[in-house]
């Protein structure tokens, strides 16, 4: 999986993608969580998805609710600290 991305649709496709891949049972929760963590703790990916602590427009519109909730709780669980503001 790419680590580094250049667009919100190109980040949020392969986010999209993993989620599905989770849910299907394609991949273990252990290795869904360190995908997320390697994307979201480069700053730049973060920078892309997300405006302060809430997720950008596009970025929700394109992963949609459901997706956004499973996201969030892989957050919460990656770096609970740092994803706190999340919870609403």
């Amino acid at each position: 999986m790419k680590k580094d991305y250049n667009t919100t649709e190109c980040l949020a496709q392969d986010i999209k993608n993993l989620i599905d891949s989770y849910w299907k049972l394609e991949i273990f929760e252990e290795e869904f969580l360190k995908d997320m963590s390697d994307i979201f703790m480069n700053v730049a990916n973060r920078g892309l998805a997300m405006r302060g602590l809430s997720f950008k427009a596009g970025f929700e519109r394109k992963l949609g609710k459901k997706r956004i909730d499973e996201l969030v709780k892989a957050l919460l669980k990656i770096d609970s600290e740092l994803f706190k503001g999340l919870i609403k």
